[in-house]
């Protein structure tokens, strides 16, 4: 069970014992004190809704405590983030996924700071990433609170918060990647591992995602013992696939090929929606999500960060796509390969 989640059944169960134990007390003192008076159903059903009710108060102040105050902190965050200013730090002590969140921001700040230089655009479309999830997490806190929910809707909206809260922890990560790839440090490229291997595993990983989309999934690998950094190229096969199965329909195709040659080949193609012509020019572009009514998931930042690293490896990452027949995409490596 997710920690957050937990917090609140387990406030949730607190205040139901410490209301049941306190009104058990009294009902034992007022038996006691008029032995003679017995409660009739009017009084019993008054007592019975004054408990609800105030179970219902404690439980929304609980809620306010560790959620919506915490989200509200983060939300304005980010709006002073909007004005360009960055110095500054969020405090947040617990233990859970909005902890971690905040862990997140902060390093996301860190790396903001040590920017001379950020473009006004640039700082209003993290703003605009920021502020949609909040929103929601911030609406669905406040569901919360309200006395006529149910046990079910309580767990849908509490699972709900930590889905936005995991969706903007992964966003503070991608720009924190972001930020290090651009920096003028030489990354890492000592790594000898099997990159057939690499990708075989990452298509074990996401199986659930093609399958579940009854996607053939044509597999060609040659056999290349590669050089270079094992955890970058990682993420580049993992954006590239996971991005084909995005805008890929049901029942459809995704080709991945591994060839050598003079270069190093890394080809996936898929027979998906494709990208509109007058926005292929804007693929690499961070936070550029081709169709975002089929896609409201991504945060635009996966190809961003894969040309980035493909950049570094000296390297070169090419797409071709036509519209309503899909999009192959092309990746070259020319670092040393040993077998």
């Amino acid at each position: 069970m997710k920690k957050l989640t937990a917090k609140l059944i387990l406030s949730l169960f607190i205040i139901l014992f410490l209301v049941s134990l306190s009104s058990s007390f009294f009902l034992r003192l007022f038996m006691n004190n008029q032995e003679s008076i017995t409660l009739n159903k009017d009084m019993l059903f008054l007592f019975i809704m004054l408990i609800a009710f105030l179970i219902l108060v404690l439980f929304a102040f609980a809620t306010e405590y560790i959620v919506i105050r915490r989200i509200k902190k983060i939300s304005d965050a980010t709006k002073i983030i909007a004005k360009g200013n960055f110095d500054f730090d969020i405090n947040d002590f617990a233990d859970d996924e909005l902890s971690e969140l905040t862990d997140s921001f902060n390093i996301m700040l860190k790396a903001l700071r040590a920017n001379q230089y950020l473009s006004r655009e640039f700082v209003n479309n993290v703003s605009h990433e920021f502020k949609t999830p909040i929103t929601s997490l911030k609406g669905y806190a406040k569901l919360l609170q309200r006395n006529n929910i149910s046990d079910s809707e309580r767990k849908e909206y509490s699972e709900i918060i930590v889905n936005e809260a995991e969706r903007l922890h992964k966003l503070s990560k991608d720009l924190l990647q972001l930020s290090e790839l651009e920096s003028p440090n030489i990354i890492r490229q000592t790594d000898t591992f099997r990159l057939d291997e690499q990708i075989k595993r990452i298509i074990l990983l996401i199986q659930k995602e093609w399958e579940e989309k009854n996607i053939e999934m044509v597999v060609d690998l040659d056999n290349i013992e590669y050089r270079g950094n094992e955890e970058l190229m990682y993420i580049v096969c993992l954006n590239l696939i996971s991005n084909a199965i995005k805008y890929t329909g049901q029942n459809g195709k995704i080709e991945i090929k591994l060839t050598e040659g003079k270069n190093i080949t890394f080809s996936v193609k898929d027979n998906g929606i494709g990208i509109k012509k007058e926005m292929q020019d804007k693929v690499f572009d961070q936070f550029f999500v081709g169709d975002k009514s089929r896609n409201q998931g991504s945060n635009g930042l996966g190809l961003s960060i894969t040309k980035k690293i493909i950049d570094k490896f000296n390297g070169n990452i090419s797409f071709v796509s036509e519209e309503g027949k899909g999009t192959e995409f092309i990746v070259l490596l020319s670092q040393e390969v040993k077998k």
